[in-house]
């Protein structure tokens, strides 16, 4: 049999079609954005992509929109995926999201409530629906979605946290406050949490208290409006000073141990494909939570990097110049 005809054999009986192997991977990559939609594309529109592929391929392509802010058209794949495979969680999941973001609360809440029935013990999911019925101001639900959370995750600092800005909103100061206190024990980089501890001590008005939190937080994350704004109404400067050098030195730990790999600015891609870029950590991980993978990359370096140590006032300095990036 001739090269070219037994070529043609193997690719029928194989269903080989290395460019498509080669989009769909892309697709799923976590690399430049343009070439994951440009990648996504091609899935979608392929004659050899499965109905499954394609379903994912508008998930990931969604994903990337939403990423960018670009919310509609977002829920437009996410619309698609989920006709094509109409009990895929994440899909649901990542529309309630887009939703809530253009305002769409209750249907935000309704695919939410969706994934739950299929995910109960999801404690994710019940963040997100609690967080949903918070923004809407159904202040019980909201409360009860965070109880739910913790009761499968009695340690999550970021349930504690809205559970208090729950009880905040009701009036209840004295429950806001213990619940803002458990979070930042949790995780005492927690900026949010700190401001929100601050805005109860203003309001019980106990200004020293107040002045501390509103100043630690801005030291993890100097561009925290809320704790900028409590300082100026208590009539106190915001030691900008300190935090600008905290930021500077978060920088330079960046320069020297992260940037092999890492893209460490405002813009870039990182020099390994696989490694995020510092300004895209957020949305990887909850700032509150960066620590822990930080560590990890310390105990267990990259084959490309140095082992090295940081003491935990480097991790908070690289933490403040990760918050930094954000805006």
């Amino acid at each position: 049999m001739p090269i070219k005809a037994l070529l043609a054999l193997c690719i029928v009986v194989l269903g080989a079609n290395p460019s498509f192997a080669d989009a769909f991977t892309k697709c799923l990559s976590s690399g430049n954005a343009a070439k994951r939609i440009r990648a996504c594309d091609a899935v979608i529109v392929s004659d050899g992509s499965s109905l499954e592929k394609i379903s994912q391929a508008h998930i990931q392509r969604g994903r990337i929109y939403a990423e960018a802010g670009a919310h509609r058209k977002a829920i437009e794949d996410f619309d698609a995926a989920i006709v094509i495979a109409p009990a895929d969680i994440l899909a649901f999941e990542k529309r309630a999201l887009s939703r809530l973001v253009v305002g769409r609360l209750d249907a935000a809440v309704s695919d939410l409530t969706f994934a739950l029935k299929h995910r109960p013990k999801s404690a994710h999911l019940w963040l997100e629906r609690g967080y949903v019925h918070l923004v809407a101001k159904r202040l019980d639900a909201a409360i009860s979605d965070f109880n739910r959370v913790l009761a499968l995750q009695p340690r999550h600092a970021v349930a504690l946290n809205n559970r208090g800005l729950a009880y905040r909103k009701k009036g209840d100061l004295e429950r806001a406050r213990a619940d803002y206190t458990t979070a930042i024990a949790l995780a005492p980089t927690y900026a949010l949490a700190l401001a929100n501890r601050g805005y109860v001590f203003e309001a019980e008005g106990r200004k020293q208290e107040a002045v501390a939190d509103f100043r630690h937080a801005l030291n993890y994350d100097p561009k925290l409006r809320g704790a900028i704004a409590g300082l100026a109404r208590l009539g106190v400067k915001r030691a900008a000073a300190v935090t600008s050098e905290r930021i500077r030195q978060g920088y330079r730990l960046a320069q020297t141990l992260c940037i092999r790999c890492h893209s460490i600015g405002r813009g870039g891609e990182s020099a390994n494909s696989e490694a995020p870029t510092f300004r895209d950590l957020h949305r990887r991980y909850p700032l509150l939570a960066l620590r822990a993978p930080i560590k990890r990359s310390i105990a267990a370096p990259h084959d490309q990097i140095p082992k090295f140590e940081l003491t935990e006032s480097d991790i908070d300095r690289i933490l403040a110049y990760v918050n930094s990036l954000r805006n």
